[in-house]
C-alpha cells in the first residue's frame, strides 16, 4: 500500500456499513476497481480476499474500513470459505 498512513472516514464508515447490510451472511463483494473479490462473514465478522492482491491500495482501504466495523481479515479462516 502506497499511504500506510491511510484511515477511513466517518464516510467511508458508514457507506461499507451499508454496502455490508446488503450482503447475505457469506456473501460476495466484486471489486471492479481492484479487480478483487471478497467474501463476508458477518457470523465470524471476518472477510476474505477470494481473488485478488491484498497488497492493491482499495484492498487495504476496505480491510482497514471493515475494521473499523469490527470485522476482521482472515485469509486463512476455514469458517469462510
Amino acid at each position: 500500500m502506497t499511504n500506510t498512513n491511510w484511515s477511513p472516514k466517518p464516510s467511508d464508515i458508514a457507506w461499507q456499513k451499508k454496502l455490508f447490510s446488503t450482503l447475505n451472511n457469506g456473501g460476495i463483494w466484486a471489486v471492479p476497481i481492484s479487480r478483487s473479490v471478497f467474501k463476508v462473514n458477518h457470523t465470524t465478522k471476518t472477510i476474505r480476499l477470494l481473488e485478488g492482491d491484498v497488497e492493491h491500495d482499495c484492498n487495504q482501504r476496505i480491510i482497514k474500513t471493515a475494521a473499523a466495523l469490527g470485522y476482521v481479515f482472515s485469509p486463512e479462516n476455514p469458517e469462510v470459505n
